[in-house]
């Protein structure tokens, strides 16, 4: 089954990256088979904090007016914190910060725009984090 996820993050990435904006078809695609691999060893506590962290995001980006994550980010964010263990949490939000902080500095270098796609920091550091 992870092969078929690290295709399908592959194919979310470029997609993200291209047109800023993912296939609902394929972000469907994506969530359902994390959520059937994810249920094998479900992490609630993180999938819930997840959840916290994206209404949080949500009421940020709310009062400021200015949207902070994708709607793809905050849809696959809680999902994807089902397979990370509460222990591996803090070594995910690092990696998905220097990825992140990364992928920024690139972005803003080579296409001289101020923001940038996130969903790749999120798929790449929990691919590089999951068992």
């Amino acid at each position: 089954m992870k092969p078929l996820l690290m295709i399908l993050g592959a194919a979310l990435i470029f997609f993200d990256c291209r047109d800023r904006s993912v296939p609902t078809p394929l972000l469907l695609a994506f969530a359902g088979l994390m959520l059937g691999y994810a249920l094998i060893e479900p992490q609630w506590g993180s999938a819930a904090l997840g959840f916290l962290l994206v209404v949080s995001i949500s009421g940020v980006e709310y009062l400021s007016k200015r949207p902070l994550l994708g709607e793809a980010d905050k849809l696959l964010f809680p999902i994807l914190l089902l397979r990370i263990t509460p222990i591996n949490l803090p070594s995910y939000f690092v990696l998905v910060g220097i990825v992140g902080v990364g992928f920024a500095i690139f972005w803003q270098r080579y296409w001289n725009e101020q923001s940038f796609p996130f969903l790749p920091a999120l798929l790449l550091s929990f691919l590089g984090l999951d068992n």
